[in-house]
């Protein structure tokens, strides 16, 4: 089925000429230019993966499905060359979004070299802000969601998927799966405690600066 066929059942013609007029100019003029070169193609061409994170709203908010995966396809050659900082924040958005695909590669890479990951600060400060693992139930929150995001029968967990992911990476054995996860999990407590007096190390450098700038002014 074509972009266009797909796109028309999402949503009524009338009702699909609403949602695009309340976008953002530069943002309509983007889908509507990469709509007609899909109607040739069935894809996107080569997308920035700021003009990316904007279609990803657009789409989850106004419900345009076809739209969501095709800039998912055109985004996934950009992520192979993005530093972990950076597939920390597309981790995050493909979350909230339901994007599937790019969930799945994020968790992988991480899951692969976790160790790179785990000296990165921008990863450790994403735990801070993940719902914990299922074997600290105690804490357990649910994760949000956007707009549109697709939701899924079972709760998902990013840090239980990415646990998972890690154990198959490891080639954990069966009979040692329980004692690798909680070797795991006792790593990722490790990390959120290195997070947060990283976070208030930089709190406390915050006050000094606000401090020093009011005995400025006076």
């Amino acid at each position: 089925m074509h972009f266009e066929e797909e796109l028309s059942l999402c949503a009524p013609r009338d009702d699909f000429m609403t949602t695009t007029i309340m976008m953002s100019g530069w943002l309509l003029h983007i889908i509507e230019e990469e709509t007609m070169h899909m109607r040739y193609t069935d894809s996107l061409k080569d997308i920035d993966p700021h003009q990316a994170e904007e279609m990803f709203d657009a789409s989850s908010r106004y419900l345009l499905f076809p739209l969501k995966r095709a800039v998912a396809d055109a985004l996934l050659p950009h992520l192979e060359m993005v530093p972990p900082a950076e597939l920390c924040h597309w981790l995050i958005l493909s979350d909230m979004y339901g994007i599937s695909k790019i969930r799945e590669y994020c968790l992988d890479a991480m899951a692969c070299n976790f160790e790179t990951f785990a000296e990165t600060r921008e990863f450790r400060a994403m735990l801070l802000t993940l719902p914990p693992p299922s074997g600290d139930s105690s804490l357990r929150t649910t994760a949000p969601s956007a707009p549109g995001a697709e939701v899924n029968s079972a709760e998902e967990n990013l840090l239980d998927d990415l646990r998972e992911k890690w154990l198959e990476a490891e080639a954990s054995e069966l009979d040692k799966r329980d004692e690798s996860a909680l070797l795991f999990d006792r790593r990722l407590e490790m990390l959120m405690l290195v997070a947060e007096r990283e976070k208030s190390d930089d709190d406390g450098f915050q006050c000094s600066l606000s401090a020093s700038s009011a005995v400025m002014q006076k």
